[in-house]
């Protein structure tokens, strides 16, 4: 029983000092970049990733052999360093929430403006199977094929029937990593999140 009380008590005491070197990695990361004097509202946001990820690795090499106890990070390993970075994030959020705003409202800017790529041309055909096919033909000739796989909001021109064979259209997708199992192996498809007709 005594031992059972004193692993938890070590397992407590590793997860309460854990918390209290991300509570310090953290003030250390918001003093530093609000140090910088950066102007929050208007700085892009690969600088201000920037400097957010250099002052987590100044603190990270400060703390380095206490941080190395709980979790290894490699300089090398992208995700690792994501994760060290998310982790500092999570803690800095009770002391510069400023900075973690402005991260966060300019990932979600970034996203929105993101466009999706496009395809004009014109159907040259409907391919029914497991999911609807709709084959696309470009102004260079180069036949695309686009899967219906999820809803969008113009996904009725489809299912109502208000896009035919020969009809020219705009179609925006991304592309989704799936699995074939014909191949047997994965692959890029373009999945459809957009219909535009001319």
């Amino acid at each position: 029983m005594k031992r059972v009380f004193l692993a938890y008590a070590l397992l407590f005491a590793i997860i309460l000092n854990a918390q209290e070197l991300m509570d310090v990695m953290a003030k250390e990361s918001c003093e530093c970049v609000m140090a910088k004097n950066l102007d929050l509202k208007n700085i892009s946001s690969e600088k201000l990733q920037l400097e957010f990820g250099t002052c987590v690795v100044q603190s990270y090499t400060t703390h380095k052999e206490a941080y190395d106890k709980i979790s290894k990070t490699d300089f090398s390993d992208k995700d690792s360093m994501r994760k060290l970075g998310q982790d500092v994030a999570l803690k800095m959020f009770s002391i510069c929430p400023d900075v973690l705003m402005a991260l966060a409202n300019d990932n979600a800017s970034e996203n929105s403006t993101a466009e999706s790529p496009k395809i004009e041309g014109e159907i040259s055909d409907f391919v029914t199977n497991e999911f609807v096919t709709i084959k696309v033909k470009d102004k260079n000739n180069r036949l695309h094929n686009l899967i219906l796989l999820d809803y969008f909001d113009t996904a009725s021109l489809y299912t109502d029937g208000l896009i035919r064979k020969k009809d020219k259209v705009i179609m925006s997708y991304s592309e989704v990593e799936l699995f074939d199992p014909k191949s047997k192996e994965f692959r890029y498809y373009k999945v459809i999140t957009g219909i535009e007709k001319k």
